[in-house]
């Protein structure tokens, strides 16, 4: 299975956040995020029901090496992965729900 992937404007702007941190504190290390969310990402369109359901439908998977989480639905047609949010893992998990909802 090779899904399409629809990457929200929202999580588009949560990496293009992650991305200016690291490059303002660790510039060395934002090829390897880069890297690290493009294999999460072609790991959630081949398999995307490997990763758990954890609030309702949005499943939820983790960067190997950074601090991320990569949240995510599938439609119910099991055609297309759309990524919602992608969060640093000590974001506070109510705020993360909220953001789920809208």
């Amino acid at each position: 299975m090779n899904l399409a992937l629809i990457v929200h404007p929202a999580a588009e702007q949560d990496i293009a956040d992650a991305l200016d941190w690291y490059g303002d504190r660790a510039p060395e290390q934002v090829d390897r995020l880069l890297s690290q969310l493009s294999e999460v990402m072609d790991r959630i369109r081949t398999s995307p029901r490997l990763f758990p359901a954890v609030h309702g439908a949005v499943r939820r998977a983790a960067l190997r090496v950074f601090p991320y989480f990569v949240w995510f639905l599938l439609d119910s047609a099991d055609e297309v992965v759309v990524v919602l949010a992608v969060t640093h893992h000590r974001r506070d998990p109510a705020e993360v729900r909220t953001r789920l909802r809208d």
